[in-house]
């Protein structure tokens, strides 16, 4: 069959403008699915086909459609005895990896911040990358510290208070794999050089909730350094660093491991740890070779 230019032209505009149709369906239908899932709040936990339907102003057919849709997907759960609806893992999922998944130096500056003001002192930030721990935010104290990191720069993950404290809290397979793959080399002479005091160390780390750097990267250089948690697992930890001699035990409880609990646990619960699980517990008087006495 052969269609002149103008029926032709004709044909491919009625085509054009079904395809239109169809795409205006479609995202019609998207919006209206994801309108469903914003009409849960706390105060509206869990809802009927009916009050869906009233609450967007659509027929009951088309709210109980997109209601089994969502429900397939895994967005809704249905309680078998009240037969309400409300959010499903999926959308906890998806919420848990959008706030993974931004920078973490964005999520944790505003905190490090915090600690700076507080503390006066040092704070870093830093995640593990291979084997090292590498410092990816600093706030620099305007007192004076006898030695300087620059933003990149890698470090010993077993000389670092932020490297031990990522250390403690991995996966006890990870964690291994990692320490049979590393030497475990001198930056001081109270450097951790030995894999079974390492292991010790970092056992006392899990219970106390916090690593120790007791100039073991730069000599006279103390640092404190608590874990970072998402929902899954330990993704980074910031650090305090001062000279030990500024410290006695005694203050270091008062002024610097409040905030710095405080700060890492409120960076930990938005990245989407629900449990507060670490116990910070107290610096130990004359137990340190750097700190004042």
């Amino acid at each position: 069959m052969f269609f002149s230019k103008y029926e032709f032209n004709f044909l491919i505009m009625k085509q054009m403008n079904q395809t239109v149709i169809s795409k205006g369906m479609i995202v019609n239908s998207l919006s209206k699915g994801l309108s469903i899932l914003n009409l849960f709040s706390k105060t509206h936990s869990n809802l009927s086909v009916t009050q869906i339907s009233r609450m967007l102003n659509i027929n009951k057919t088309t709210a109980y459609r997109l209601v089994t849709t969502l429900k397939s997907m895994d967005f809704l759960i249905q309680d078998e005895k009240t037969k309400l609806y409300r959010l499903g893992p999926r959308v906890i999922q998806i919420g848990f990896e959008a706030v993974e998944s931004l920078e973490l130096r964005q999520l944790a500056f505003h905190h490090m911040e915090n600690i700076a003001v507080a503390t006066e002192e040092t704070v870093e930030l830093g995640i593990l990358e291979g084997s090292d721990l590498v410092v990816i935010e600093r706030i620099p104290s305007p007192k004076y510290l006898p030695t300087y990191l620059r933003v990149g720069t890698r470090l010993p993950v077993h000389c670092t208070s932020m490297g031990k404290a990522i250390l403690a809290f991995m996966e006890e397979k990870e964690k291994e794999k990692l320490l049979n793959g590393i030497k475990l080399e001198p930056w001081t002479k109270y450097s951790i050089c030995n894999k079974d005091e390492l292991k010790k160390n970092l056992a006392r780390i899990r219970k106390v909730g916090y690593a120790i750097n007791d100039g073991e990267l730069t000599e006279g250089v103390f640092a404190i350094g608590a874990p970072i948690f998402s929902y899954k697992n330990v993704v980074g930890a910031i650090s305090v660093s001062f000279p030990g001699v500024r410290y006695t035990a005694s203050d270091i409880n008062k002024k610097i491991l409040p905030i710095l609990r405080q700060e890492t646990e409120m960076i930990s619960q938005k990245l989407g740890l629900i449990e507060k699980y670490i116990l910070f517990k107290d610096l130990e008087e004359g137990s340190y070779k750097t700190l004042l006495r």
